[in-house]
Parts: C-alpha cells; structure tokens; sequence
C-alpha cells in the first residue's frame, strides 16, 4: 500500500511539472509557452489570426504576471498564406524552426538585433520574401533557414561563422550576398540554384566550400577564392556555365568530385602545389578550357577528370612522378595536345601509362 501511494504521489508529482514546463495561455490571436518561469519569459507558439499585418508585443500579461517575449516557436506562423508584414519587438532573442515557413505573402522581415539565432527551414518557401534585415548579433542560422525565397534580392548574415546547408538554396532572386569575416565553411547546397548570383566576395577566413555549395549557379561569372581555403566539396561550382575566371589559392588541398564540371566557360584553370588531388569529373565537360596547369603536389586525377574537354591544349605537369589516371581521364582530349613536365622526368612521362600517349615535352 505505502509503494503504491508513493508512485500516485510521484505520478502527480511529475503530471504537474510536465505541465507547468508545457504550459500555455493566450492572448488575443496569439498563443504564447512559457520557457523561463523564473525569468517570465515566453516564446509565441501559434498563431490564429489571418490578418495581413501582424504586430508581436515585447510583453505580455496573463494571470497578473507579466511575461517578456524572447522567441518564436516552431512553425508559430507557418503556412500564414495571408500575412504580408510581421513586427517583432526588440528582446526577441530566437526565430524557431519553420517560424514563418511557406508565408507565401511575407514581403519583408526586419528582424531586431537582440536575435541571435534562427532555426532550420524558419523562412522556407516565403516566396514573396525580398529582403530581410539581420543584425550582427545573429550568430546561428539553420539549414534552410530561407531556402526557395524566390524573391530575396541580398543577404547580409553578419555574425555567422557557418553558412549550413541549403540556407539560401533555391533564392533564384539572389544578387548580392555579403558574407562576414570570421566565417569559415560554407556547407552543402547553401547557395544551389541561386541563378541571379553573378558574383560573390569570400572572406579571408573560409576554409571549406561543401557539396554544391554554388551548384548551377547560372550567372556566376567569378568568384574570388580565400589565401586559406583548404576543401573544394563535391560538384561544388558544377553546372556554373558563366564561371569564367576563378584562382586556386595556394592552401587548397583537395579538389572534389564534380567540382566545376560543366564550367564551359572558364579557359585556364592553375592547380597550386598545395593541391594533392583532383577528383573524379572535375572539369568534365569544360569545353572551353584550353589551358591546365598541374601543381607539382598533384599525385592523382580522378576518373573523367577532363573527360570531354575539347579544346584542351597544353597541359602543364609540375610532378617529377607521373600522377595517377584514372579511367577515361581525358576521354575527348585529343592526343596531340602538349603536356609540358620537368625535364628530368620526360621518360617517365613517356612511358608512363595514359600520359605516353600525349605529346610529352619538356617545361
């Protein structure tokens, strides 16, 4: 009987701090959980009004206690197809995932500086959505945060040290992005498709562009890549057909697979000494690339790496070994195109699989 009591007892015991930690009340149109009990603070949680304009308060009183708004819940004003303007007030320290999610109306967002972070997807398919105010106190913004923005014009995430996945992925719109020094990796997908990007300043700081970081990417015409930037990601530039003009930095290790295959606009391509490896597909479909130049730190080219780079002409070796080739590497290159290596390596070139086949020469 008394281990029976006790577990009644510890059952209510949790039932009422299960419920004081979820609890909810509302105000008007909106509905407001309490985070901080202690603090009095609250995030907006949901929202039952369909008016265009929407203004959030900085307080809110409920049962004589005044509560401070400091965030907007997961997916509070999702799918709000009518809203077209949000206020929010200065204290509001979080944007919640999927917060303004397929608003598809939404025109602008001033976001106040006391936010600091914003969640995953939390502007995704705001299609109307052209531009957005952040403050340098923003130091977090989650993946696909304003992915499929179809109308966001610029994007200035000032105090972010990381561009995560997919966060403007899909921002046809896209002209001009202003990315802050400190930042260091720019993650998969996070400007893909952005088709009005026609180029972009990196900072000093990035060390890693990931997989398709700029994937078709159809108006980029250059990019200027960072003194550290280590890792190229997987088709990370691929299907920029205006990329014309890109430089290597020195500190770049490794190329990824795919990386600028399809750039049929670039003529020359300089791989530093740094580099170790270029990947598979590379500079496949690089028709109009005439010119390579092989850092001496190259000791692999990864299958149709230059597959069908028809107007390759002089190919540059800086390696005293032969690298590596991988299948169907140079599948289309005509075989009398110049390959200058060093000189005291012309008969290792000579008789060295795949590169004997070409008009070896010495620098």
């Amino acid at each position: 009987m008394i281990i029976r009591q006790t577990l009644v007892v510890l059952t209510a015991l949790l039932s009422a701090s299960a419920c004081a930690l979820a609890q909810t009340f509302s105000v008007g149109n909106l509905t407001y959980s309490v985070t901080d009990k202690t603090a009095g603070e609250v995030d907006v949680s949901s929202c039952e009004s369909y008016e265009s304009e929407i203004d959030v308060p900085a307080t809110v009183s409920h049962g004589g206690i005044s509560y401070k708004v400091t965030g907007i819940g997961i997916t509070a004003f999702s799918v709000k197809s009518s809203l077209r303007r949000i206020g929010l007030p200065e204290g509001i320290r979080h944007i919640g995932e999927e917060a303004f999610a397929y608003c598809s109306q939404l025109t602008s967002m001033s976001l106040p500086a006391s936010v600091e972070s914003i969640g995953s997807k939390a502007f995704s398919g705001c299609l109307m959505l052209s531009r957005v105010s952040m403050g340098s106190g923003v130091r977090s913004i989650g993946s696909g945060a304003f992915m499929d923005c179809r109308s966001l014009l610029s994007a200035v995430p000032a105090g972010v040290r990381i561009i995560e996945a997919a966060t403007f992925g899909g921002c046809s719109s896209l002209r001009e992005v202003s990315l802050p020094e400190g930042l260091a990796i720019i993650d998969d997908l996070a400007f893909r498709e952005c088709g009005s990007l026609s180029s972009i300043s990196l900072p000093g700081s990035l060390t890693y562009i990931g997989d398709e970081a700029f994937a078709s990417c159809g108006s980029l015409t250059r990019i200027s890549l960072p003194a550290r930037l280590m890792s190229i990601g997987d088709k990370a530039f691929s299907g920029c057909v205006s990329l014309s003009s890109i430089v290597l930095p020195d500190s770049l290790i490794s190329i990824g697979d795919g990386a600028f295959e399809k750039c049929r606009s670039i003529s020359s391509i300089t791989m530093p000494s740094g580099t170790t490896s270029i990947g598979s597909e590379a500079f496949k479909y690089c028709m109009n690339l005439g010119n390579v130049v092989i850092g001496e730190g190259v000791t692999s080219i990864g299958d149709r790496a230059f597959r069908v780079c028809t107007s390759l002409r002089q190919i540059t070796v800086g390696a005293t070994e032969p690298p590596a080739v991988g299948a169907d590497a140079f599948f289309g290159v005509s075989r009398r195109t110049a390959v200058l290596v060093p000189s005291a390596s012309l008969d290792a070139y000579r008789q060295a699989a795949v590169w004997r086949e070409f008009n070896i020469r010495p620098m």
